[in-house]
């Protein structure tokens, strides 16, 4: 499978289906790799012991939506910009 440099999934799915896919991504945070798969191939997302979480929420009286954002440096880039400044 080749690895796609994005990735995005949007279903509508059960409550059941959500907490599995957030436990995943939870197992994912805690091994430090997390796994995505679709149908354009697996991306893996080596997570860093410190991760910036924003959460953000919008409702109206017709719908409510939750979304949950991770960030974090990858290694590679933040080892790149600590070798430049030394110079």
């Amino acid at each position: 499978m080749s690895s796609p440099k994005a990735y995005e999934y949007k279903a509508n799915l059960s409550r059941e289906q959500i907490l599995e896919y957030l436990e995943n991504v939870v197992a994912g945070i805690r091994s430090g790799k997390v796994s995505l798969k679709n149908g354009q191939g697996e991306l893996v997302l080596e997570t860093t012991p410190t991760t910036r979480l924003e959460v953000s929420v919008k409702q109206s009286d017709k719908s409510t939506g939750l979304k949950l954002k991770f960030k974090w440096r990858n290694e590679d880039a933040s080892q790149d910009e600590s070798d430049t400044t030394e110079n």
